[in-house]
């Protein structure tokens, strides 16, 4: 279920529907709060899933993504330019991010109890875990916080011997 670019909010939907699906095992990694939501749509939605945020109506990335100006960023979403200052402002005026990180924190707390509740095993990875160690190997690369295969093979026999 997991993909690249998620708040730990999307990260959360994605436990929600793991419970659904009656998942054995969950693996959590967890993001930094800085990666937050934005909605995209004007519609008035009934409730909020998973499939809110694959079909649209939401996004979740990093503050610099969705408030940038630099061309290659700038184009990723359509946000039009009024809507980009709205959420510039929003970040420089209100945004608070402690009260972001404490919310996430709750949040991926009230979703690990459920999959306790829901008999579902499930661990969340610390950030020393392997994966982790390839971004801080290669710190000059542009997305260094991604993994490359080989550090992904090893994490899946580190999860296996457990």
């Amino acid at each position: 279920m997991a993909r690249p670019g998620c708040s730990n909010i999307d990260i959360c939907l994605q436990i929600e529907e793991a419970i659904n699906l009656g998942a054995h095992r969950v693996i959590i990694g967890t993001t930094d709060s800085a990666r937050t939501e934005l909605r995209m749509t004007n519609n008035i939605l009934n409730g909020l899933s998973l499939q809110n945020f694959r079909n649209g109506d939401y996004i979740s990335d990093t503050i610099p993504t969705l408030i940038g100006e630099e061309l290659d960023i700038k184009d990723k979403y359509c946000i039009e330019p009024l809507r980009r200052q709205t959420v510039k402002r929003y970040f420089v005026d209100m945004y608070d991010s402690v009260l972001k990180h404490t919310t996430d924190m709750w949040a991926l707390g009230y979703w690990c109890r459920q999959l306790q509740e829901h008999q579902i095993k499930y661990e969340v990875l610390s950030k020393n875990f392997c994966l982790y160690t390839y971004a801080q190997e290669h710190p000059n690369e542009p997305y260094s916080f991604h993994t490359d295969f080989t550090t992904q093979e090893r994490a899946a026999f580190l999860l296996s011997q457990q």
